[in-house]
């Protein structure tokens, strides 16, 4: 074997291992989150969607993002999310990516819909506002200040939405996870007035 193909073989191998670890940082997202009263919104463990097995979509050949969706029994109408954005897959982002992102946010609804595909692309929500900002800083869009033929279009169920990033390069184990993403999280959905 020439060193062309030990190289392409030894980036397969890493692609697996951070694969691996985002699993990992997925499985400590869902024992953190359960510890405060959070338990996993899917019927299943899927942890990314919208993948493609097709020659015409090679970008979706790899996740575009994996997420966790989450209820708390105590909090009717809220679903809370932790997401990793890897990639621009659709190149539908208001401003491209600078690097991997760590996503926190939570939507609220008159009633929570299944955890489905249509409802999965919301994971990477916090790439779609206008003026995002990925500095842990809090965004928010509500549906009734969003044009009633995108949200009729776009059908989408929620009231309000918040959500916040990080760079993924910041969160190096479980306590970066608990003090960078978790936290805030959870303490945002505490503070804020759940009636808008």
């Amino acid at each position: 074997m020439g060193e062309a193909g030990r190289q392409m073989l030894a980036l397969l191998d890493e692609m697996r291992r951070f694969h691996s670890q985002l699993a990992l940082l997925l499985g400590t997202c869902e024992e953190l989150m359960g510890e405060r009263g959070w338990e996993n919104a899917a019927t299943d463990s899927a942890a990314w969607a919208y993948g493609s097995t097709s020659s015409d979509r090679p970008r979706g050949w790899m996740p575009s993002e994996i997420f966790r969706f989450y209820v708390n029994e105590k909090l009717a109408g809220v679903l809370a999310f932790t997401s990793v954005v890897l990639q621009d897959a659709e190149g539908d982002f208001t401003r491209p990516l600078q690097e991997p992102l760590m996503c926190g946010g939570w939507f609220t609804y008159d009633a929570i819909p299944k955890i489905s595909s249509s409802i999965q692309w919301h994971s990477r929500w916090h790439c779609y506002h206008e003026d995002r900002r990925d500095d842990a800083s809090w965004q928010e869009m509500m549906t009734s200040a969003m044009k009633a033929e995108d949200v009729k279009k776009y059908q989408y169920g929620f009231k309000r939405v918040r959500t916040f990033a990080v760079p993924l390069a910041q969160i190096v184990d479980a306590a970066s996870l608990q003090t960078g993403v978790v936290n805030p999280l959870i303490d945002d959905i505490a503070k804020t007035p759940l009636q808008s």
